[in-house]
């Protein structure tokens, strides 16, 4: 009887720590998506906020037209040499 136990308690121990195994990767795999989901919600909100601006100035429709008019603004707000 007591052999029995030992064996039980054994496998019992080894599925403990498998399954300790597995809820660390899935941590780990959860602080992934969450530093990935953070990336992504900062790109689109950069994204958004440039459309924004694309769509408040005249003509522009694209990030190189607002570079390119905000270029044209401030050389038009510096005095000619």
């Amino acid at each position: 009887m007591n052999e029995l136990v030992e064996a039980r308690l054994a496998e019992l121990r080894a599925q403990l720590a498998e399954g300790e195994r597995a809820l660390a990767d899935l941590d780990a795999r959860r602080e992934q998506l969450v530093a990935n989901l953070l990336r992504l919600s900062g790109a689109a909100q950069v994204l958004a906020e440039l459309a924004a601006e694309a769509a408040e100035v005249p003509g522009g429709t694209g990030p190189g037209r607002v570079g390119a008019q905000a270029a044209h603004r401030s050389q038009a707000a510096s005095p000619a040499a």
